[in-house]
């Protein structure tokens, strides 16, 4: 990911080059984002992307994100992307959003899931090639 600040406003760039067939080809955010990151025991990088007003539970959100991470890391083997993103995404909508998918090294979720016990579902799918190893 690249980033350009001019004054007060940002523009982050995101990029990858990773060629694996999934469902949805690709995914974006859009919004005035903050965002904190943390490491893994094994060293990736773990990025939440967060609205203004959502500080004080953002910390509890990258707390067990990074935890699912060296969870994930402990069990699969280190994370198969260079980085592991969740970013907070609010349509412009009266309804309830049901939303969220995880694609290489971005996972974007709604209000719904959101919530702590779908982070580590959501993390799991960045190692989604080697489930088959936990089966076999």
């Amino acid at each position: 990911m690249s980033t350009e600040q001019e004054k007060e406003e940002v523009v982050f760039t995101w990029a990858n080059n990773i060629s694996m067939p999934r469902d949805l080809p690709f995914g974006f955010a859009i919004a005035k984002y903050k965002v904190i990151s943390e490491t893994s025991e094994l060293g990736t990088p773990v990025h939440i992307y967060y609205f203004n007003d959502e500080e004080e539970q953002t910390g509890d959100r990258l707390e067990v994100a990074r935890d699912a991470v060296d969870f994930c890391e402990e069990l699969f083997g280190v994370c198969p992307f260079e980085k592991v993103a969740i970013a907070h995404i609010s349509p412009n909508t009266t309804m309830p959003a049901f939303w969220g998918v995880s694609l290489p090294t971005l996972i974007l979720l709604s209000d719904v899931f959101l919530k702590l016990r779908f982070l580590l579902i959501s993390i799991m799918t960045q190692w989604e090639a080697r489930w088959e190893d936990l089966w076999s």
